[in-house]
């Protein structure tokens, strides 16, 4: 009952998905900087390896944002879910 929604547009059935936001920028960034660190932390410079791994990861995980819709099936409008 509480998954099932009509498309105001079209009467089609909605869906609920997940739409990936942000751009590839903070990813490309994030794996980037995380590779540099493990190769810092490897190296006689551990000391930046640590913090710039942390750094990387932040940017991974929260760099990306995710965001929960309701998606027609026939005619593909989207409507925001709470």
């Amino acid at each position: 009952m509480l998954n099932e929604l009509k498309c105001p547009h079209c009467g089609g059935m909605m869906e609920r998905r997940t739409l990936n936001g942000g751009c590839a920028l903070n990813a490309t960034l994030g794996i980037i900087s995380l590779a540099i660190g493990i190769s810092l932390f490897f190296s006689p410079l551990f000391w930046l390896g640590i913090p710039l791994c942390i750094f990387a990861l932040y940017i991974i995980i929260f760099g990306i944002n995710h965001k929960p819709v309701w998606m027609c099936k026939s005619c593909g409008s989207i409507i925001e879910r709470a």
